[in-house]
């Protein structure tokens, strides 16, 4: 939770600017502390903590099997460079889908703020890791998500990302306006082997 506050503190205000309409008003820290393995890293939970949970368990039973994922660098090992929070293994968006893991948060540093390289690829390096965790789940590499603003449209289709129709009726508790996405088993291998040479 070290982590995710200092990522709250100096990366969240950041993102906002830069990014209006995606992440304004996301608190890191509620939502890890939702997560079903935050705790083996916080220890006990407080009262406080502990009601706060109880809440969202009446509110939205979903997120009591959300997973937090992290990504570090070696030499700032204090301070995520990307984050995720995301259902490991949840039906498909629609009612003939097969099982998914669908990413409900997902943010990297903005290039201003690490300072490692003008182009870094951090948001991509924690997707291929998700993409890894779906397939040894049983997945095949499925993943779906919502894109958070019109802008994020080209990233996720430049990904390899395929958007669900708006006219198709989804399962979720969610209005489908059109941002819905889905990467498909043989688009999700493409995009792991950007990355092979890295392994």
């Amino acid at each position: 939770m070290v982590e995710i506050r200092w990522w709250q503190k100096n990366v969240q205000p950041v993102a906002e600017q830069l990014y209006v309409d995606s992440c304004r008003g996301w608190n890191w820290p509620w939502l890890i502390g939702l997560c079903v393995n935050t705790p083996v890293k916080t220890g006990h939970w407080r009262l406080l903590d502990y009601l706060s949970r109880l809440v969202s368990l009446g509110t939205r039973s979903a997120r009591y099997d959300w997973q937090s994922v992290a990504l570090f660098h070696n030499s700032k090992p204090m301070e995520p460079l990307a984050v995720a929070i995301y259902l490991l293994d949840t039906t498909g968006l629609r009612p003939s889908d097969p099982r998914t893991l669908y990413l409900e948060f997902f943010m990297a540093q903005p290039s201003n703020i690490h300072g490692y390289q003008k182009s870094p690829k951090f948001g991509q390096y924690l997707m291929d890791m998700l993409i890894i965790q779906s397939r040894e789940a049983g997945l095949d590499g499925r993943v779906t998500l919502h894109a958070a603003s019109e802008g994020l449209r080209k990233v996720y289709e430049a990904w390899g990302f395929t958007g669900i129709h708006a006219n198709d009726p989804l399962i979720r508790f969610r209005r489908n306006n059109g941002l819905f996405y889905e990467l498909l088993p043989s688009a999700a291998l493409a995009f792991n082997q950007r990355f092979d040479h890295l392994r």
